[in-house]
């Protein structure tokens, strides 16, 4: 990647162009004056980056090992920097950028004696090579509701007294298009039996409440022998499978 450096001086950000390894498209990403997202100052910063990750499919991961360049003008060399610690970098759907934030201080690259920036030109450079490959199976998205609002559902239950199952169960409902149920153990259930009225709201698998009021004690909740009982439901996200 040659660069002029009165062009990528005013830029925040610069991409190369497209490059083949291993059968993968790549691009380096140069932010001149540094990553202000990562409140980079006086260094430039350097990445590699997996182009078109897309269309990968989810899990699939790519183990990488690379080294980045910066030509030496003065010596006909390159300045070489790499993670010593590190013997592979992994891409994937949701990290297709791995470099350097730190890669160079702005003091050495514009003092002359270095030969990294003659005649304002610049070069950078990556060497890339494929470690190995593997699919880590289905990958899932999740989609956050927007505006988000509650759902209530009332279940009135009659003759409360006379419940003789160990478990009872509220008609289904829906709330954003997912069907949801209320479970009533009027008598307990586990380790609180006897002890505690259960109540549970159930999706696919149940998610239990605290338990919540002792037999014996429903003083203003069961009138006439009979109660009812509301859930209160907010979805916020949906999990769905990629493709």
């Amino acid at each position: 990647m040659d660069t002029k450096d009165d062009g990528i001086s005013r830029s925040i950000r610069y991409d190369s162009g497209k490059f083949e390894a291993g059968g993968l498209k790549w691009k380096l990403v140069l932010y001149p004056s540094g990553s202000k997202s990562k409140n980079v100052k006086d260094y430039i910063s350097l990445y590699l980056v997996l182009e078109e990750s897309s269309s990968l499919h989810p899990g699939w991961e790519i183990y990488v090992n690379f080294k980045l360049f910066l030509f030496d003008h003065n010596n006909d060399n390159y300045l070489v920097v790499q993670d010593a610690g590190k013997k592979e970098w992994r891409f994937h759907r949701m990290k297709v950028e791995w470099g350097f934030d730190q890669f160079i201080s702005l003091k050495d690259f514009n003092l002359g004696s270095k030969g990294y920036l003659v005649d304002d030109i610049c070069a950078f450079g990556a060497e890339v090579f494929i470690c190995r490959e593997r699919n880590t199976g289905k990958g899932e998205s999740l989609t956050m509701m927007k505006d988000a609002l509650p759902f209530k559902h009332v279940w009135e239950i009659k003759d409360f007294s006379k419940l003789d199952s160990e478990c009872c169960e509220s008609e289904p409902f829906n709330v954003r298009n997912l069907k949801w149920q209320i479970k009533l153990y009027p008598k307990g259930r586990g380790i609180e039996l006897g002890k505690y009225l259960a109540l549970y709201l159930t999706l696919v698998n149940p998610t239990a409440l605290s338990p919540v009021i002792p037999p014996g004690q429903y003083s203003g909740f069961l009138v006439k022998d009979t109660c009812y009982i509301d859930a209160e439901v907010t979805v916020l996200g949906v999990v769905d499978v990629l493709p």
